[in-house]
């Protein structure tokens, strides 16, 4: 079992990490074209109105979908339950957005977002067609079509978003490609999931469902809310200009780690599940992961951090250069996003949802204390604060892990030191290099590989590299190319 478990994992992991490599490139790819057309106002106006759909996905899925992949077993009845409580919770939540459109204008002193609201908010209804074939191919780990589908949503609706932007359709072109990704994918999900819902609502396998996702709504809602209260406040009492600058921020800042994070949710959470009544091997898959998280995270991280002036000058041009200090602050912040993520799976796994919650009525409130207090310091600050909360979030998740697993921050450390190390020579010498070089293009190309070069020289000399993970890459390698 432990090596069909293995097995899983690898091949999982494989096609998630491509799935996410080719979609946060492609995506990056997209966006940078199109911030170089379209102005740091049209980006801010569809910013705005982030937290209002995050907030509304919570809500339609209500937790269902980690219900479903946590439930042992889950039959068809579970399954078309699942999808018809969120089609009419999609519908409710629309018609409340929609007659909200107007408070939510003047709330932003912005009168161009109620229209904007009632068109762009139709994504909640049209995404939760797809919520329950996601989870089911999620939970059966079947990640190869999902890469597929999501990476052919992207590509149809981003090239259809370029034309319009290049023909002058400004905020538009960023509506009609969220949307259309969405379509593309209500269209190839139920081709490649093999599953249509029966006309069938059971109560009883409803509240199993309710019982476990119910909880994770109000963890939800914070999360949301201390996503997005930055540019929220940013929104609020500065222009929809400054909410250009901190989403294009936040979008770059969250490649790296969001990359891996989102990687590692996918597979980790259903594989600890899987794994659930074994705590010894839980723990040591546990342990490895994180491990390799860090170790792939940080480089990357401290990387563009270094190198974010230069980057924001070559890709997006001067005009979003207010933007490198609020993308430095962020970048380090989400550094610490893997770890989080995988240390609230690994409570989920073991159905620990109650603590999990606490985690969150712990963050939400010094979030917002620290967004509050940074708000007449710009939006600078407001960044700071974020990682800030981040590092003692980070801190507190790792005391409570040792609590329960007998491994915590001093041991995670202890385990890290020489990645740490790692890092610090790979900065000092980037650091060399951009005191040496003045050209943003030579800063970005020589920086980037002397940077890079000396992180592997150090992961081979202090034998960091995973030898199976390594081997596991190579044989998989053939298939992917």
């Amino acid at each position: 079992m432990e090596q069909d478990i293995k097995s899983k994992f690898f091949s999982g992991l494989s096609w998630v990490f491509i799935q996410n490599v080719l979609l946060k490139g492609l995506g990056m790819v997209f966006s940078v074209i199109l911030a170089r057309i379209l102005s740091p106002e049209d980006f801010g106006l569809v910013g705005m109105l982030t937290v209002f759909i995050s907030l509304s996905q919570v809500f339609i899925e209500s937790g269902i979908t980690e219900a479903l992949i946590q439930k042992p077993d889950c039959s068809d009845r579970d399954y078309s339950t699942a999808f018809f409580f969120n089609i009419v919770v999609s519908l409710t939540v629309y018609a409340l957005l929609f007659l909200g459109a107007p408070l939510i204008a003047t709330f932003y002193h912005t009168p161009e977002l109620c229209l904007l609201t009632k068109i762009l908010c139709i994504n909640v209804v049209l995404g939760s067609l797809i919520i329950v074939q996601r989870a089911k191919m999620t939970r059966a780990m079947e990640f190869r079509p999902l890469t597929f589908i999501s990476l052919t949503s992207l590509i149809i609706s981003s090239v259809v978003g370029l034309v319009m932007a290049y023909k002058g359709w400004g905020v538009w072109s960023l509506v009609v490609q969220t949307l259309l990704y969405t379509c593309v994918s209500v269209v190839m999900f139920p081709l490649f999931s093999h599953w249509f819902p029966k006309w069938i609502f059971d109560k009883n396998s409803f509240m199993k469902l309710w019982n476990y996702g119910s909880r994770l709504i109000v963890t939800g809602v914070l999360n949301v809310v201390i996503l997005n209260l930055s540019s929220i406040l940013v929104g609020r009492y500065y222009k929809s200009r400054q909410v250009g600058f901190y989403t294009r921020a936040q979008s770059l800042a969250e490649v790296p780690a969001g990359l891996l994070t989102t990687v590692l949710s996918s597979v980790s959470f259903p594989m600890f599940c899987k794994i659930q009544d074994n705590r010894d091997y839980q723990l040591k898959v546990y342990k490895r992961i994180l491990f390799n998280a860090v170790l792939i995270v940080g480089p990357i991280a401290v990387l563009l951090t270094l190198l974010a002036k230069p980057l924001v000058l070559v890709l997006l041009t001067e005009k979003w250069l207010p933007c490198v200090t609020i993308m430095q602050f962020l970048l380090l912040g989400r550094m610490l996003m893997p770890i989080g993520a995988t240390n609230t799976n690994l409570l989920r796994s073991v159905g620990n949802t109650s603590l999990y919650m606490k985690l969150y009525f712990i963050e939400a409130p010094l979030t917002i204390l620290g967004i509050i207090i940074a708000v007449p310091f710009g939006v600078e600050a407001m960044a700071f604060s974020t990682l800030l909360v981040s590092l003692i979030m980070f801190l507190l998740s790792s005391q409570i892990i040792g609590g329960m697993f007998g491994y915590g921050l001093l041991k995670m450390i202890a385990d890290w030191r020489m990645i740490f190390l790692s890092l610090l020579l790979m900065a000092l010498g980037l650091y060399g290099i951009l005191i040496v070089i003045s050209n943003e293009y030579l800063q970005l190309i020589v920086g980037g590989l002397v940077g890079a070069a000396i992180y592997l020289i150090c992961c081979k000399c202090f034998h960091l590299l995973d030898d199976e993970i390594v081997e596991q890459i190579r044989k998989r390698m053939p298939k992917f190319i």
